[in-house]
């Protein structure tokens, strides 16, 4: 086939992969799915078979009427064209690069807009273009972007609607092109992506049930969340902030099952109103610990370091006040978390982190810790070189030192991993794949699997019966406590995987 496909779209591509993940995050193997067309036989379109060497398009004849290549693709593919086919561009003043091929002289297409103009159904995998917004610029050149189809002139309506809304409306009812996920996505992409997924979460929120019954949001006709459950296609509420439609906006603030960082959405979920800093003030009476903590209590990495407490220099801390935020003479959540929740998730540190991002987790400590006493701190050596038991190193992870009397005292404070990872930094764990940093996660409920997995009784779970560091790590050295761990620390992975 003597055209040049380069930039053209497998269909499949378009029609299948677009609608079910957003393609800003897939990796190449998605991005190279096989075609389906690659199935069918050549008499399913062609009437006669392709000579080799000689341009099919010019010389095979098609099974559709008249060779028609949009009555072709129709029967298979009905009501699936987002965009216009059978028009001719210069009708538009648009000028279609020799690489996108039109209608073939002789047919009812002639010189206009066919389905194969931007898909190329022989290609033997999609092109790899990661996002049909740069084969569109082909045509409708870089700045459409900057053209949006939701400012409600004329034009812009029969983008969705394929004529005018208000002729329709008066002979009937107003009717859009395709199924509404389908027609959103045509340009952005986002149907059924993790976009979609961080937000559901608010319409199951059981703290808002009496706000959900009353809610006027629309659903589709089988009362399911749709793009336009949260954004105003037309373009009336919040145009900067993704025509977000201010009921949604309002009960987003009213949830804490839902992320408010990393936009500039959802204000309210942390402040009692917008605007500027000097303007807002937090909920919870302006307590901004506590409006942390209305979403993230209960959390291990919450509970990792005491808030609320002073803030002073000690033998122990130097408090660099130039780079840490202390809120008066205090420790905050602020203290070692930024605000920067209106900035893009790319320009801000793991977690907010001030100063970040960091090489080691610890050297965030080290701003305030003094690096020097805090690595001489090991709260593993519980024995003196005379064997005397050293409490003092006890309540670096318990609440107080151990007593059989003071049963409390025993309880960490906080979860036993995030306790760990305080000094221990992330290295690779047995199981991990060395180049990409990726493996398995050992802290999960363990499952038995006959001749394969089965973990013994003696090693501890945590109240959820999940695995933890110290399944595998004793923390306490032989002696400290009356129950002598028969754990080794080391790799010896056929404790509990039988099998192997």
């Amino acid at each position: 086939m003597a055209r040049n496909r380069k930039y053209r779209i497998n269909i499949v591509f378009i029609i299948g992969v677009i609608g079910l993940i957003s393609l800003k995050s897939i990796s190449a193997e998605e991005v190279f799915m096989p075609n389906m067309h690659m199935q069918l036989g050549c008499e399913t379109c062609h009437q006669t078979p392709a000579e080799v060497g000689v341009d099919t398009r010019e010389t095979v004849k098609l099974t559709s009427p008249q060779n028609d290549v949009i009555a072709l693709c129709d029967p298979c593919h009905t009501n699936q064209e987002a965009h216009p086919v059978a028009v001719n561009p210069k009708d538009t003043n648009m000028i279609v690069p020799d690489h996108l091929p039109l209608g073939l002289k002789g047919t009812p297409s002639e010189g206009k807009i066919i389905c194969t103009t931007c898909h190329d159904i022989h290609a033997e995998f999609s092109s790899g273009n990661t996002q049909k917004i740069e084969l569109c610029k082909d045509c409708h050149g870089a700045d459409l972007l900057k053209r949006s189809p939701h400012k409600g002139d004329e034009k812009s309506c029969s983008f969705c609607h394929g004529a005018d809304p208000k002729k329709q409306a008066q002979e009937g009812a107003t009717t859009i092109k395709l199924e509404i996920g389908s027609l959103c996505n045509f340009c952005h992409e986002n149907e059924l992506s993790p976009h979609f997924l961080k937000f559901s979460s608010l319409f199951s929120d059981v703290d808002l049930k009496d706000a959900l019954k009353k809610m006027t949001l629309p659903l589709s006709s089988s009362k399911k969340l749709t793009c336009v459950t949260c954004h105003n296609p037309h373009g009336s509420e919040n145009p900067k902030k993704h025509y977000l439609r201010e009921e949604f906006v309002s009960l987003g603030g009213k949830s804490n099952k839902i992320n408010p960082h990393w936009t500039d959405t959802f204000c309210t979920s942390c402040h009692d109103k917008t605007g500027t800093p000097q303007e807002t003030t937090f909920k919870f009476n302006n307590n901004l610990d506590e409006s942390c903590l209305w979403c993230h209590k209960g959390q291990e990495a919450a509970e990792l370091h005491p808030y609320g407490i002073p803030a002073k220099d000690s033998k122990f801390t130097k408090i660099n006040k130039d780079k840490m935020k202390i809120v008066k003479d205090t420790i905050s959540c602020i203290t070692c978390h930024g605000k920067d929740c209106e900035k893009k998730k790319a320009t801000v540190a793991k977690n907010f982190l001030r100063g970040g991002p960091y090489v080691e987790r610890n050297d965030l400590c080290f701003n305030c810790h003094i690096k020097e006493v805090f690595k001489k701190i090991n709260p593993h050596r519980q024995k003196d070189p005379q064997g005397k038991i050293n409490y003092d190193v006890c309540t670096d992870c318990h609440v107080g030192v151990p007593d059989e009397n003071k049963k409390e005292n025993l309880a960490l404070k906080g979860n036993e991993v995030f306790l760990c990872l305080r000094c221990h930094a992330d290295r690779p764990h047995p199981g991990t794949n060395v180049k990409t940093g990726l493996g398995v996660n050992h802290i999960v409920v363990p499952r038995e699997i006959p001749n394969k997995m089965a973990v013994p009784k003696d090693v501890p779970l945590s109240k959820k019966g999940s695995l933890m560091c110290s399944s595998c790590h004793p923390s306490h050295l032989s002696g400290v406590t009356k129950k002598e761990s028969k754990r080794l620390m080391s790799n010896e992975c056929t404790v509990c995987h039988v099998g192997i």
